[in-house]
């Protein structure tokens, strides 16, 4: 392995090792949370919640026309200006927020939910986006130590607060969006501040030609991330039309466990989408992407396996007895997660070529089979049928991703594994929901079958774990010696 390539997944491992301190400590407290929610929260008051914050993730992309997205693309580029890059995508984020506060008069037309809430929806609106962009930005801005604590104090502003909101005051959902506000702003100031980014701040310039070059690269991604919010999350408008807000509620708890799985999918992909352009620009760049690839999906499938093996016993710590039943959404909703990590992680390689109207059109086939889906699965097999229009959906755009692909780089994977793997994870969540007296042992049989189809793979991540973790050792002795 040559210098610069070792180089490249060193700075790939380290990223991922920092961004997994912040992200695993945020995470695991808020999964930890989620006894609090389930046993104080009514159903319905979670579905209420669930609503806000789906469509503050659907609007945000249309009033910031994806900005804050290209900022990270931008920043990284050493022909641009930081402080250009972060004017623009705040110019979008303020005329966002006005047009909310003009539309007040309005609300009651967007439903109960959001005319009670709609000051709320505003502040949560506004405190998510800029805590998006700030911490787009400063990762651009290679400050990722100050990534990785913002993540640790939002939670830990989250939890002290719905502790105060939810157990003292007993304030619901109220206190929960208070909670949630705040940690966004408090998040996004602490960015500012121990990143010193004020003089960028306030140094305001709009430069017509980034901005156009943004708006190019920004605006084919807003079809897509919007279509991208309605794989994840138009099951649950179609549960609340065609069952009952409850139903949603208890749909949206059990996202919670596929969670943790994207969560580690998540912290690689943050660093991955700044390793992806050094490696996309290098004269080696298939055989980087297939052996990253290769790995980052093995291990998403390892732990879809190990996360379903347990779901129920998480299911009885983690969920209070109203919200039970919905652990037999949790399988099939965890190997969608693996299907969307593995469309996401092709995402990185299609931004770092900037193709990005490639990625709009596998999206929208996923949206459309998702909505057919949808209505016909809900209607024959109840609030199960969204999880398993969802996992279709995301095997579609995963696919024709892959499909898209060769255009850019010629990836060589061993895809008789990748399909019988697949096979095996789809196997054990089916044997989950219908023979759920059996799962211990028919996960069990899953698990030994995808241990003997992938074990060269297996192997191959140890040693490229363990060969990691030496050397990031080594220098860190030479350095301390020094």
């Amino acid at each position: 392995m040559s210098k610069e390539n070792n180089s490249q997944y060193k700075r790939l491992f380290k990223d991922t090792a920092l961004f997994a301190i912040s992200d695993f400590a945020s995470k695991i407290i808020t999964f930890l949370l989620l006894p609090l929610y389930t046993n104080i929260l009514l159903a319905e008051e979670y579905g209420q919640i669930d609503l806000l914050n789906n469509m503050v993730n659907l609007i945000y992309p249309l009033l910031t026309v994806a900005l804050v997205e290209a900022a990270i693309r931008f920043v990284l580029d050493k022909n641009e200006k930081p402080n250009e890059v972060l004017s623009a995508a705040m110019l979008f984020i303020t005329m966002g927020t006005v047009l909310l506060i003009l539309l007040t008069p309005l609300s009651g037309f967007f439903g109960d939910t959001f005319s009670t809430y709609w000051v709320a929806f505003i502040l949560l609106y506004n405190g998510y986006s800029l805590r998006m962009l700030f911490s787009y930005y400063c990762r651009g801005r290679k400050k990722n130590i100050v990534f990785a604590i913002q993540g640790i104090l939002q939670t830990l502003v989250v939890v002290l607060l719905n502790i105060i909101f939810l157990v003292v005051f007993k304030w619901g959902v109220v206190g929960y969006l208070i909670a949630t506000i705040a940690s966004y702003y408090i998040a996004t100031l602490f960015i500012i501040i121990a990143g010193k980014f004020f003089p960028d701040l306030f140094h305001f310039r709009l430069n017509k030609k980034l901005l156009k070059d943004m708006l190019k690269f920004s605006l084919p991604m807003i079809p897509t991330l919007i279509s991208w919010w309605f794989i994840n999350s138009m099951d649950k408008y179609y549960i609340i039309g065609m069952v009952s807000m409850a139903a949603s509620g208890l749909y949206a708890v059990a996202h919670k466990i596929p969670t943790i799985l994207q969560t580690v999918t998540q912290i690689f992909n943050k660093a991955w989408q700044i390793s992806s352009v050094d490696i996309y620009e290098s004269e080696d760049a298939d055989e980087k992407y297939t052996s990253i690839y290769t790995y980052f999906c093995f291990i998403c499938m390892a732990g879809c396996l190990v996360l379903n093996s347990f779901s129920e016993l998480i299911a009885t710590i983690l969920f209070a007895k109203e919200y039970f039943e919905s652990w037999l959404f949790v399988p099939t909703l965890v190997v969608s997660a693996v299907f969307s990590s593995m469309a996401g992680f092709l995402t990185q390689i299609y931004t770092s070529a900037k193709k990005t109207m490639i990625l709009f059109g596998s999206t929208v086939v996923g949206v459309v089979v998702n909505a057919v889906l949808n209505y016909v699965f809900i209607y024959y097999f109840g609030t199960i049928g969204a999880a398993y229009a969802t996992l279709i959906s995301f095997i579609v755009v995963w696919l024709v991703r892959n499909m898209g692909l060769r255009k850019i780089v010629k990836l060589k994977m061993d895809y008789f594994k990748l399909f019988f793997s697949s096979v095996i994870l789809i196997l054990q969540a089916v044997m989950i929901n219908y023979l759920p007296r059996y799962h211990i042992i028919s996960s069990a049989v899953c698990v030994l079958l995808f241990t003997v189809l992938n074990f060269s793979t297996m192997k191959a991540v140890y040693a490229f774990t363990v060969k990691a973790i030496k050397s990031k050792r080594n220098a860190g002795g030479k350095k301390h010696a020094k």
